[in-house]
């Protein structure tokens, strides 16, 4: 490098604020650290005052909603008057100091019903983005249908999870550790408790599979009503409940202890369930909904879709597949989903709207 070179300012790539920035969540730095020439910030955006959030924004060239209702609820966690007008607030200053704005649509709507407020939160939302990032096609075509967007909007595959988790410890040991019998079938359902997951389903479809344990595992959502999943489960043997935070260990030990994950889910348009299970080479039975049909799509070894009332015979075929097959499988499709591929997908139309806007911010 000439003496010219290194007294010039070093371009440094372009900064973008996650919104929520719930770094905990391994998505987020998974998705960010395959980016060539973009880099997630680290911290939090002040979002208002106006003279806190164009100091801030002065630091960074865009904004990139996540879960977007954390912020449109506001500290309160629901919808207000004043929730929503602090959200066009920050759109708005986020437009008048030239920064694009994305949103990756995780969900259509949040996960534990909408309320109007939410509605107006991703039409505001919709109008304003530049670019939405959507997890399969048909989620793609809803979310043009219901938030209008002014905007691009592109699919991206969610990738796989690499090696953000430990090996599993041997399944026996686990599975004994459980009070599960190591020598029977154990099916799964592994993350947060919540009540679109089909436990109902799960529970139902069991009582078709005689000599199956059902192994139910992760934290209660604060909605979740975790007693009447226990009265039915109790209604029923071999169902197993760990109703607390999982480790990345035990998440990992409890994925290895299972032959299938089960994700009899009601309506989702994204899962990280799905890749957490294709990541650590676990097979998967799921509801039959659009997002899963296309992530699976054309390997059946590795999963299937079924509807409520066929779960039982779905996972009765996938359990009649050798087990070996069907980790090979897994694992295969989740290297389809490798993070630099599926971000690869995205990252010329990021690119693209950044430099678009106005010049990288250049550091000394």
């Amino acid at each position: 490098m000439s003496e010219d070179d290194k007294a010039r300012p070093q371009e440094q790539p372009f900064r973008i604020q996650p919104m929520p920035n719930w770094r905990e969540n391994a998505y987020l730095d998974l998705f960010y650290g395959h980016l060539d020439g973009i880099e997630a910030a680290s911290g939090t955006l002040p979002t208002w005052p106006p003279e806190a959030l164009r100091t801030a924004m002065a630091q960074i060239d865009a904004l990139h909603f996540h879960w977007p209702e954390a912020i449109w609820r506001g500290p309160s966690g629901r919808v207000t008057a004043k929730s929503l007008i602090d959200f066009t607030r920050l759109l708005t200053e986020t437009r008048r100091m030239k920064r694009p704005i994305f949103w990756t649509v995780h969900n259509l709507r949040p996960h534990e019903g909408a309320a109007t407020g939410d509605w107006l939160g991703g039409l505001l939302l919709g109008r304003f983005a530049d670019l939405l990032i959507c997890h399969d096609p048909q989620t793609a075509k809803k979310a043009r249908a219901r938030f209008h967007p002014r905007g691009e909007v592109v699919v991206m595959p969610h990738g796989n999870y690499g090696n953000a988790f430990p090996p599993s410890r041997p399944a026996d040991g686990v599975r004994r550790e459980l009070g599960l019998d190591p020598d029977r079938p154990v099916l799964s359902i592994i993350g947060l408790l919540r009540g679109y997951k089909g436990f109902d389903v799960a529970l139902a479809a069991l009582r078709d599979l005689p000599g199956v344990q059902l192994l139910i595992a992760g934290t209660p959502h604060e909605t979740f009503d975790l007693g009447a999943l226990k009265a039915a489960a109790a209604a029923q043997s071999d169902v197993h409940i760990v109703a607390r935070r999982l480790s990345e260990q035990e998440l990992s030990d409890y994925h290895g202890a299972s032959d299938l994950v089960l994700l009899p889910y009601r309506n989702i348009t994204g899962s990280g369930a799905l890749l957490t299970a294709l990541t650590l080479h676990r097979a998967v039975v799921t509801s039959d909904l659009p997002f899963f049909s296309w992530m699976l799509e054309g390997h059946p070894a590795a999963g299937r879709t079924a509807r409520a009332g066929t779960l039982a015979e779905t996972i009765h075929a996938m359990l009649n597949v050798p087990a070996d097959e069907r980790e090979a499988a897994a694992g295969r499709l989740a290297s389809r989903y490798d993070w630099s591929k599926c971000a690869a997908s995205v990252a010329p139309a990021l690119l693209r709207h950044l430099a678009g806007t106005h010049h990288r911010v250049i550091r000394e």
